[in-house]
């Protein structure tokens, strides 16, 4: 009986960990990156165009910043994922979710060769494995974070968009349909709800994967702007210019919200709006 409890108990235990479907990097159509130089920064994109075969194999070809081309091939049942720059056509690892806590992974990065990581934590967050690994190597920030269907919180394809000391790539977004974002995070914060706003030139009508997120309505006439939710009450609105400048704010505790627009700038005008229970809604209007 005390045998049979045992198996039963590690079967639950399994899965807890491993049992939620498998979400693929390779579902999202685009993701924005920020790139950090000097004392600015920079947002670029890349863009998932589809299917290709390299070498006998099957690829998603990735657009990187309009102009560098790579190839991933996810395998969905062994959970990994691997990369090719065609110019050399060596296939290199860049996920694995299955690895636990204490593994180490050697991972190859562009000018840099092969450097070793282990995993310091393994996690659920909104039906997503993300897995903190670090490394010991000098040259690379500590700390690396996988989101299992988004990728790194450095940009999709990290090893040539790392990140050092206070420098280098943070991946803003990924979207996995037009007008859907998937993921929104801020540098050194993994999954964190509020975007870097330059994500926005990007998506039109931005709205996170959030049940409670579709019952936010946005919409316009003339100059008037009417926000109405029927589950939470509007905390605040945010409204941003077309190059991601804050330009009005206003705080609410109701479900229905109007803002006067005639004072703000003939643009593209992204609205945010945040409600009391943290979803978070954004809608670009043009004036």
């Amino acid at each position: 009986m005390i045998r049979q409890l045992s198996i039963i108990t590690a079967f639950l235990g399994c899965t807890v960990l491993y049992g939620q479907s498998y979400q693929p990097l390779s579902n999202n159509l685009g993701w924005c990156v920020e790139q950090f130089f000097g004392l600015g920064s920079v947002p670029n994109d890349y863009v998932n165009k589809g299917d290709s075969t390299f070498l006998g194999k099957s690829y998603k070809v990735i657009k990187r910043f309009n102009s560098d081309t790579f190839l991933i091939r996810e395998d969905t049942a062994l959970r990994k994922t691997w990369f090719v720059n065609p110019s050399d056509s060596v296939e290199h690892l860049i996920y694995d979710f299955n690895l636990t806590t204490m593994d180490s992974v050697e991972i190859w990065f562009w000018n840099i060769g092969g450097v070793m990581f282990y995993v310091d934590s393994v996690y659920i967050i909104s039906g997503r494995k993300n897995i903190t690994l670090y490394t010991l190597d000098t040259i690379l920030a500590k700390n690396l974070h996988w989101i299992e269907g988004i990728g790194s919180t450095y940009s999709p394809l990290y090893v040539y968009d790392r990140t050092f000391d206070n420098a280098g790539f943070c991946l803003i977004c990924a979207y996995s349909s037009v007008g859907i974002q998937s993921y929104s995070g801020s540098c050194q914060i993994p999954c964190a709800g509020y975007p870097y706003q330059p994500c926005y030139s990007f998506i039109v009508g931005i709205d996170k994967e959030n049940s409670e997120e579709k019952q936010i309505d946005i919409s316009a006439y003339n100059d008037l702007v009417t926000i109405t939710s029927s589950k939470s009450m509007i905390k605040n609105v945010l409204v941003y210019n077309s190059i991601g400048q804050l330009i009005h704010s206003q705080s609410s505790h109701s479900f229905k919200l109007e803002i006067d627009i005639s004072t703000l700038p003939n643009d593209a005008l992204i609205f945010r709006v945040e409600l009391d229970s943290g979803a978070i809604s954004s809608k670009k209007i043009i004036r």
